[in-house]
């Protein structure tokens, strides 16, 4: 393996495959020197390809397109006297929260997805 390797972004394209399940998974590659510096976006082939390259660092995370934009507030009845009518509130978060949680999981091995990642309603299809 060379420490050459060429790295382009390839943004995704959504397909209704993905518009039906409400996510997909996208690629990342970085040279291992500059992981905190710059980020590409792969398809799923060139993840395969660049595997085994000691010299890449890879990563990928699942990124929701569908769903509630907003996290929502919902009680639940369990019982605890704690809460008004034993209803306890839970948080579900919303499609914003989940893709910033992917992004900061995934910026732990590749600190640059932070910066290329910044707008969590990116594809993000109305239902």
């Amino acid at each position: 393996m060379s420490f050459l390797v060429n790295l382009t972004n390839t943004l995704p394209t959504i397909t209704e495959k993905y518009k039906n399940q409400g996510y997909f998974e996208r690629y990342f590659a970085a040279k291992g020197n500059h992981i905190d510096k710059e980020v590409f976006e792969i398809t799923h082939r060139r993840y395969d390809q660049l595997y085994d390259n000691r010299y890449v660092i890879l990563g990928h995370l699942n990124w929701l397109i569908t769903g509630p934009l907003e996290d929502r507030e919902h009680r639940l009845y369990t019982g605890n006297p704690t809460f008004e009518g034993g209803r306890e509130p839970i948080n579900i978060p919303g499609l914003l929260t989940q893709n910033r949680g992917a992004v900061r999981f995934l910026g732990r091995t590749i600190p640059a997805v932070k910066n290329y990642l910044t707008d969590y309603k990116q594809f993000y299809i109305e239902t």
